[in-house]
């Protein structure tokens, strides 16, 4: 036993002096977390599914010509949207999104005036009564993740799943990163965050900022 307990000392004294571990012992416990955490990071640039854009990042930095295919199929998404509501012919600020995920969508488009997001000065109180404010669709995108801090999914917790009374679906589009689904509604007729109807089979998740 003794013997044991002194190759196994020698074994901690040779990888982790004794005078290293005494005077270090925070920044041996900062290395692993940062060990861990560059580890995790690295796995989830290393998925497409996971992570698309900042995979094609990755590519691009080691040279891979095909980089640019993994960027393209996170927008293509997007774009079909974009090109969706391009073509209804609708009035300036009639599209409800955010710029927060909203973005990709908005720059695909070749009539950005459509949409309101949460910057201009009207977007809280057409967010409150969109039907009265000239708002013809809503951009839903699932409430998971980063979609929890959409707008629309806070004010309209229903929206996405389809359980929001006087809304229509009328495009679904899948997407390979963040959001993994674009989903298009149409208005109908009068909601509101106090009024909004939400069936009893329908998630709430809703934090209600308005009424």
């Amino acid at each position: 036993s003794l013997a044991l307990a002194a190759v196994i000392d020698w074994i901690l004294d040779t990888i982790f002096p004794r005078r290293f571990l005494g005077a270090s012992v925070a920044t041996l416990v900062a290395l692993a977390v940062s060990i861990v955490s560059v580890s995790a990071a690295s796995a989830t640039i290393s998925s497409p599914r996971q992570s698309s854009q900042e995979y094609a990042y990755s590519l691009a930095l080691r040279g891979d010509p095909n980089a640019y295919l993994h960027s393209d199929l996170q927008l293509q998404a997007a774009k079909n949207v974009a090109a969706w509501l391009d073509s209804q012919n609708l009035p300036p600020g009639s599209v409800m999104t955010d710029s927060f995920l909203g973005f990709m969508v908005i720059s695909q488009s070749s009539h950005p005036e459509r949409f309101i997001t949460a910057p201009a000065t009207t977007f809280r109180r057409a967010i409150l009564d969109p039907y009265h404010n000239g708002i013809t669709y809503l951009i839903a995108v699932p409430p998971q993740g980063t979609g929890a801090l959409y707008p629309l999914n806070i004010y309209y917790p229903g929206l996405y799943s389809g359980c929001l009374a006087h809304t229509a679906l009328r495009l679904v589009a899948d997407g390979t990163g963040t959001p993994s689904e674009w989903r298009i509604y149409k208005l109908t007729g009068t909601v509101t965050p106090s009024k909004a109807y939400i069936g009893p089979h329908c998630p709430i998740h809703r934090v209600v900022l308005g009424s």
